[in-house]
């Protein structure tokens, strides 16, 4: 007589007999599915790469047309005026903006090293920040992408000249002591100077 040998092992978890049909894992519509994600992922990098390309050009063009000598204002304008229609659209807008912020606070700081000699370090009510706000322009309309071009380029300059400013102000507050104690000293008689100088 045969002997009979099973040939369920049950190893795994759902393992049912030898010759067990098992279903499709995947279907027509999950192949669609993931074909489309696939699709998506390349068209969103090929998109990116095409922005960075034009803000690369945005910002060639803005160096440009700055070195040329034209001054902030000109450039703005002559985007306005659709002159430059490689500065236009939602990709460039905002890098356009950037380094047109950048541009400004080149200007300005040329225009504060030209008016430097107005700055009065020994009037205790001027301080440097109120002397630059004469020369810097009016955040309240420009873009947040100008206001952070325009710091990324002023504020290195400004942290320099607060530092210089500084020690310019300690050496005169130094002096300003030591001349106290003159007229303090002067105003008591050689004679007495033993017993009334502390």
């Amino acid at each position: 007589m045969a002997k009979y040998k099973s040939r369920i092992t049950n190893k795994y978890m759902g393992s049912g007999f030898e010759g067990y049909v098992s279903s499709a894992k995947t279907t027509e519509g999950l192949e669609l599915a993931k074909a489309l994600q696939n699709t998506g992922e390349r068209g969103m990098r090929i998109a990116n790469v095409i922005t960075d390309q034009k803000k690369d050009e945005a910002v060639d063009k803005i160096q440009s047309l700055y070195s040329s000598g034209k001054s902030m204002e000109e450039i703005q304008t002559e985007i306005l005026a659709g002159k430059h229609p490689d500065l236009t659209g939602k990709y460039v807008e905002k890098t356009t903006q950037f380094h047109l912020g950048k541009v400004k606070a080149a200007e300005t700081i040329k225009l504060i090293e030209a008016n430097k000699n107005n700055y009065d370090f020994k009037n205790p009510e001027q301080t440097l920040e109120k002397f630059y706000e004469q020369y810097l322009p009016n955040f309240n309309e420009a873009d947040n992408s100008f206001t952070t071009g325009f710091a990324s380029a002023f504020n290195q300059y400004k942290a320099e000249e607060a530092i210089k400013d500084a020690s310019k102000r300690s050496v005169y507050a130094s002096e300003k002591k030591i001349e106290e104690g003159r007229t303090i000293i002067s105003s008591i008689p050689t004679s007495q100077l033993k017993e009334k100088l502390v």
